[in-house]
């Protein structure tokens, strides 16, 4: 009988959520920057690196659809759950920055959010996730590494 020979994955280690946060933030500021709040800022506790922002209502004016939660992992990128704003649905859609970069720039993800403000079908968002070569885990820890928040 043939053995399993897949090793069984380990948890996001405390410096790598740390990562994830520096990373977050910085989109957070970049969203900022453009007028869009964020009221949440979360790492998961999953097998690899990832995390969620979750955003202010908006302004009066915006689309019908407009995003109040993004999520971040590696293999997927960047989703965004958009709700309609009247709260009269409780379906909410999903969009994905179609980039094939594991980890957009932080004002490329900004971008793709303000776009989803202003129209839910914009070109910026795919309705499927953009299929993504795996990224080494070293490799994510050191690219992540640019957001290190101060003092780790």
């Amino acid at each position: 009988m043939p053995q399993d020979t897949t090793r069984p994955r380990r948890r996001a280690t405390p410096t790598e959520r740390s990562l994830v946060v520096g990373y977050l933030s910085a989109v957070a500021v970049d969203l900022a920057r453009r007028g869009i709040r964020v009221r949440a800022l979360n790492t998961e506790e999953s097998d690899t690196p990832a995390g969620t922002l979750t955003l202010d209502p908006p302004m009066r004016g915006a689309a019908p659809w407009t995003p109040t939660r993004l999520r971040w992992e590696p293999s997927s990128g960047w989703s965004a759950s958009l709700s309609h704003r009247d709260h009269t649905q409780l379906d909410a859609v999903t969009r994905y920055l179609s980039s094939q970069r594991s980890l957009p720039t932080p004002s490329a993800v900004a971008h793709f959010v303000a776009a989803l403000y202003a129209d839910p079908d914009t070109p910026w968002a795919c309705a499927t996730p953009t299929r993504r070569r795996p990224v080494g885990r070293q490799l994510l820890v050191k690219t992540l590494s640019r957001f290190a928040p101060l003092g780790t």
